[in-house]
């Protein structure tokens, strides 16, 4: 089973873990007793791929003091370190407008948005600086796994911060174990499962574009 890295979430959606779903149907709702928020599934046995780590246990804070920057480990100052543009799929619009506003909350303004797996190819095509997209797994027309597929086999010509090609990270409420192994068989790199928190969502960006991101404001 090929190795997957990733935040485990949860959302707002009505989606099971449980059982893998067809193409065609979303699963329904993640458990209320979850697993903890971090998971370390399988890492990806894809070609491209550089080493990914597990994500370490969440720590508390040593600080004492919180700044307008930094309130509880998330860094509002995140854009400016590591400037990204995202593309969001999604096709339920409070998961699509939440995972937006807590990409605001970390300085990204260029944030495109997808309502379905089409739309997510179609916008791609029409904006090749996209350097990373969160890619929800069951969407109507056309699903994440497809849409993946399609956006990574394109040629943009383009050398975004994460490199020549976007990051495509999942964004689902569906870790079962051949999602996820099907997920990475695609080239998606890690996931964050729902329902969302900005921790996560922080610890994928570091995880998968920060050492890129260093290099182009010149290292911390």
């Amino acid at each position: 089973m090929p190795n997957f890295s990733g935040s485990h979430v949860r959302t707002q959606s009505d989606h099971s873990t449980k059982d893998l779903p067809s193409p065609t149907e979303k699963p329904a709702a993640a458990e209320s007793s979850a697993a903890p928020a971090v998971k370390s599934p399988p890492a990806l046995k894809h070609s491209h791929s550089f080493p990914v780590p597990s994500f370490p246990p969440k720590q508390p804070s040593t600080s004492g003091r919180k700044s307008s920057a930094s309130i509880n480990g998330i860094d509002r100052n995140l854009a400016a370190k590591y400037p990204l543009n995202f593309l969001v799929a999604e096709d339920n619009k409070i998961n699509r407008k939440l995972l937006v506003n807590m990409l605001n909350k970390f300085g990204y303004k260029t944030v495109i948005e997808a309502y379905d797996g089409a739309e997510a190819v179609r916008q791609m095509s029409k904006n090749p600086s996209v350097d990373v997209v969160l890619m929800d797994l069951w969407m109507p027309f056309m699903d994440g796994y497809e849409a993946t597929e399609k956006i990574l086999a394109m040629s943009h010509g383009k050398n975004g911060v994460c490199g020549g090609t976007p990051t495509v990270l999942a964004v689902t409420a569906d870790v079962t174990d051949g999602a996820l192994e099907r997920a990475a068989k695609v080239g998606m790199k890690g996931f964050m499962t729902k329902p969302f928190k900005l921790m996560d969502l922080q610890r994928l960006i570091l995880e998968y574009c920060a050492r890129s991101g260093s290099e182009v404001e010149g290292g911390e």
